[in-house]
């Protein structure tokens, strides 16, 4: 259960220069435009969105037009016509000692088509006019007769097709072309000429075009207000963010340029919108004035859209109202909140929100943000409506505001504190955390509170307080021999003895107890009372993991995914259990070298996110801690490293199952591939970690990947570290682990005893599962070879299928990206195969094989096999 295992340099911008280098970038976009423009005499209309950047693709494809046509061009780009802001007219300016004094433009359309001619100078012309349906329709009529009958090019861009926008394209060469959202491979060139790297991280490329709605401008402004708040981190041609997608940077220019262009009463009705949304209650709706609110409608700003059965007014896109958010003081939050809650309460009348749950969950969100008294049964009805989904931070805060009511009974208070504690932990609120473990001890102390309630809420106040103080740092003796104490007083109740049972287990288990954990795991007969099994959920996860270890990986999952399943039932989730199983099974996929297993785990448990909104879940670590080993797995060591980093940055606000370590190790072995071993030995050493946790847990796995980094660095001790490693999981009895370290033993050293080798093979033949099956294999090729070079290919590349790669050292000076790119390809992989595997072009990966090629002095791929495998020959010869 979450809480149960423990505890870029600044940049400044020329947003317009930065906006304009982005929308350079989108040539096909461009190219369209382009082609639509070339006529002479042509008019050419963009149609979409505000933020979309017709303007910028209008401009930009208006001065490219030069080189398309190879003669030279002038560009006219006409003011934006803003009545509010004192610009009437567009063609004013080119007119400035006349006024417009009637109707009839053709003499204005004459002596405005010679002033234009006139500043072309002989280049032939193109026209802009941005946002033309705001546009006089004076104005555009003048524009149509200006051109008429011309080689003059119009480009305009628009919201929407009006009348007088369609009278410009009649009897004239008129495209029309729909400028919609970018798609991710358009927001990935947009986002790296704008950060100047060569890719963007693939979880920060999909949170922000998920942000933005794929918004050319929002995009841009998400990036540069990410970059200038430190958040974005740049490495081998890559950019990604250290946060995740909570504490993404809502650019505050956003809301600045909504503020620019909305008078007073508009504004105040968009912070509004902002607090409020999604707006259905007919008691917001009629406060609202009608008046401003269909200037706002009519601009786009904000939208209806139906929810269910009925509709909703918000803002038009989450960016905006996000933004809008992040622009208030917090005291203007606040008195939004008060308000927008005393017009809900007033709107009710006589009505029980109790009967309409909706109702009260807006009622309590916002009475809770503005701190007003709200009455318990108000609170304690959100709070077990929230048990099953939601977002963590809210939750915390009404369990917090039920444990500290003083209307709440002792059983209320008492549930409230055992997830409050839990979720503070998982948040890293330590101050919170503490606050709820005094409250939890001042309740067990209080007699005549613990006669209030039943033995199972005691039981699990209890062991909520006995982790804490494990985790505290407390010796994990003390607290076990209290919980022996309190089995052997046992009240009878089945679900409350396994409730002591699993938190025993979780203790031995983060305490590196492994073989003890053991003789307490439960079987695997699932109990009848389903009531037993949630009590059991921390345990049934346990169990996994140490079978996973153990190299029962099928047993290892069945147990995780039906313990999974089983949580998941009932009115409430258990408490962070779901999380816990969901790692277990991917755990045990990665394990077992399975990437499609590993993938197809991680698509169901994120389905599962995303239609239950377990929030807790996203916050705990573990699904990116299961995608950083799913990189090793398939061999994407730079994805690993930077996906490491930036969990590594997000578990130092907040790790409650102490799973850092672990990633550490993890993510030394990604440096130690791409050959940077100095980093990669600091965070070797990060890894041995002696906070109780769930690093301490997986250490059987933790010192493979440990073991594996130190081979690649080429340590002096890493065949000594294979030894000692070997014997300790013997004595464990954990054979997946010590059949590893014995085969890197005979694998490194020509002249391996034979009782190492025959230990190998007898672990190895015992395993019924594809690592064995491989590493049989192998020993099995270097049995025959003996002393003798030979090659082995097949043997070696299915090991490396399986995440198991035998080290190659070199001294050639290969980028990281080389290294993935000649180690693949030295085991015969296709452009193609490791194009699709590091999600690069296989133009990329041909132009990377080159500098490659260069560097060994080789000429083709059957060069680099031989090269790999004499590096891997010569490293045994030197262990002889």
């Amino acid at each position: 259960m979450a809480g149960a295992w423990g505890g870029g340099a600044t940049r400044k911008y020329d947003v317009a220069a930065a906006r304009a280098r982005a929308a350079e970038s989108l040539h096909g976009r461009r190219d369209r435009v382009l082609e639509k423009l070339e006529p002479a005499g042509s008019v050419t209309v963009l149609i979409g969105d505000p933020g979309r950047g017709k303007g910028y693709l209008a401009e930009r494809s208006a001065h490219a037009l030069a080189d398309r046509l190879g003669r030279p061009v002038e560009v006219l780009v006409l003011p934006m016509a803003r009545p509010e802001g004192g610009v009437a007219s567009i063609l004013e300016s080119y007119l400035p000692e006349t006024a417009r004094v009637d109707d009839d433009t053709v003499p204005w359309a004459r002596r405005l088509r010679e002033r234009f001619l006139e500043l072309a100078d002989g280049r032939e012309l193109v026209l802009v006019a941005p946002d033309a349906d705001e546009c006089a329709p004076w104005d555009l009529s003048l524009l149509s007769a200006v051109c008429r009958g011309t080689t003059i090019r119009l480009i305009v861009t628009a919201r929407r097709v009006t009348r007088d926008i369609d009278r410009l394209r009649r009897g004239r060469s008129a495209s029309t072309l729909s400028i919609g959202p970018l798609e991710l491979e358009e927001s990935q060139q947009v986002l790296c000429a704008l950060l100047g790297v060569d890719r963007i991280e693939a979880g920060t490329l999909r949170r922000w075009h998920d942000a933005s709605g794929g918004n050319s401008y929002g995009l841009a402004a998400l990036a540069v207000a990410n970059d200038q708040a430190g958040r974005v981190r740049r490495a081998r041609g890559a950019a990604w963010v250290v946060d995740d997608e909570a504490a993404i940077e809502v650019p505050s220019s956003y809301a600045q340029l909504i503020a620019a262009s909305s008078n007073d009463d508009e504004w105040r009705m968009l912070e509004f919108v902002a607090i409020a949304e999604p707006i259905g209650e007919t008691a917001l709706l009629s406060g609202l004035d009608t008046a401003v609110l269909a200037t706002l409608l009519h601009g786009g700003l904000v939208v209806s859209r139906d929810r269910g059965s009925r509709p909703f007014l918000q803002i038009s896109h989450p960016l905006f109202s996000a933004s809008i958010r992040a622009s208030m003081a917090p005291a203007r939050r606040e008195e939004l909140n008060a308000l927008v809650f005393e017009i809900l309460d007033r709107g009710r009348g006589h009505l029980d929100p109790m009967q309409d749950p909706e109702r009260l969950m807006r009622l309590v969100a916002f009475g809770t943000a503005a701190g007003r008294d709200l009455p318990i049964d108000w609170l304690w009805a959100a709070f077990t409506r929230m048990a099953r989904a939601g977002d963590p931070v809210t939750a915390l805060r009404l369990a917090v505001a039920v444990a500290s009511h003083p209307g709440a009974e002792v059983p209320m208070r008492g549930t409230a504190l055992v997830r409050a504690t839990r979720l503070a932990r998982l948040l890293g609120e330590d101050a919170t955390l503490r606050a709820q473990v005094e409250r939890i001890d001042d309740l067990l102390s209080d007699p005549d509170a613990v006669d209030l309630v039943d033995e199972r809420l005691r039981r699990a106040l209890e062991t909520t307080a006995l982790r804490e103080r494990v985790w505290a740092g407390e010796p994990g003796d003390e607290v076990l021999g209290e919980i022996a104490e309190l089995l052997e007083g046992d009240g009878g109740d089945r679900v409350a003895a396994e409730t002591l049972r699993s938190t025993r287990l979780i203790i031995l288990m983060a305490s590196g107890r492994l073989r003890e954990a053991l003789e307490h795991i439960p079987g695997e007969d699932i109990h009848p009372d389903l009531r037993v099994e949630w009590a059991r959920s921390p345990a049934r996860a346990s169990r996994s993991i140490l079978l996973a270890q153990q190299g029962d990986l099928e047993g290892a999952i069945d147990c995780a995914t039906k313990a999974h399943m089983l949580s998941k039932l009932g009115t409430r989730a258990r408490s962070g259990a779901s999380d816990l199983h969901g790692f277990a099974w991917m755990l045990a996929e990665w394990a077992s070298g399975d990437a499609t297993g590993l993938r197809d785990a991680l698509q169901v448990l994120t389905t599962e996110l995303s239609t239950e909104d377990l929030g807790e879940v996203r916050a705990s670590g573990l699904m990116d801690t299961a995608e950083v080993l799913l990189a090793l797995l398939e061999s994407r060591w730079a994805d690993a490293d930077e996906q490491a980093e930036r969990l590594l940055a997000r578990l130092k606000r907040a790790d409650s199952y102490c799973v850092s370590p672990f990633v550490c190790a993890a993510r030394g072995l990604a440096l130690a591939v791409l050959g940077e071993g100095a980093a990669a030995t600091r965070l070797l050493r990060a890894a041995i970690d002696p906070r109780p946790g769930l690093t301490r847990a997986m250490a059987g796995f933790r010192d493979v990947l440990i073991l594996r980094a130190k081979l690649w660095i080429d340590t002096a001790d890493a065949v000594e570290f294979a030894r000692s490693m070997a014997d300790d999981w013997q004595r464990e009895g954990f054979p997946l682990i010590e059949v590893q370290a014995r085969h890197v033993i005979a694998a490194e050293t020509v002249r391996a005893p034979r009782g190492e080798i025959a230990r190998v093979l007898e672990l190895a033949s015992a395993l019924d599962n594809p690592i064995g099956d491989a590493i049989r294999a192998h020993m099995d090729r270097l049995v025959q070879l003996g002393d003798e070079d030979g090659e082995i290919e097949p043997e070696i590349r299915l090991l490396a299928e399986l995440g198991l790669w035998l080290p190659v050292s070199t001294t050639v000076d290969l980028t990281p990206r080389e290294r993935e790119i000649a180690l693949i390809a030295g085991l015969g992989y296709s452009s193609k195969f490791i194009s699709e595997r590091l999600h690069i072009s296989t133009r990329t990966v041909e132009h990377h094989l080159g500098n490659v090629f260069a560097k060994l002095g080789i000429d083709k791929r059957d060069d680099l096999r031989e090269w790999a495998a004499r590096l891997r020959s010569d490293r045994r010869a030197r262990n002889r």
